[in-house]
């Protein structure tokens, strides 16, 4: 049955994205700071990250810069 009201209709499309690179390949000295920021293409401006040492989520690290200031040894590893 028809009511006479209209419907709109959204369509999305998920672009996967590439060429996604994280800079950075440090050896530092305890006191500096480490900063590793992700680059790519379709990145979307508002994209939120997800950074893990190891598999160990970092909270609160959510934007494609993770930075640790006045790093110590125990900041070393695979991120």
């Amino acid at each position: 049955m028809y009511s006479g009201k209209s419907a709109t209709r959204s369509q999305w499309t998920c672009v996967t994205p590439t060429n996604v690179n994280i800079s950075g390949n440090y050896i530092v000295f305890p006191g500096e700071t480490i900063e590793l920021t992700v680059s790519g293409n379709n990145i979307a401006a508002d994209a939120t990250y997800v950074w893990k040492k190891g598999d160990h989520v970092i909270p609160g690290q959510t934007t494609a810069t993770l930075t640790i200031p006045n790093c110590v040894v125990s900041d070393a590893g695979n991120y």
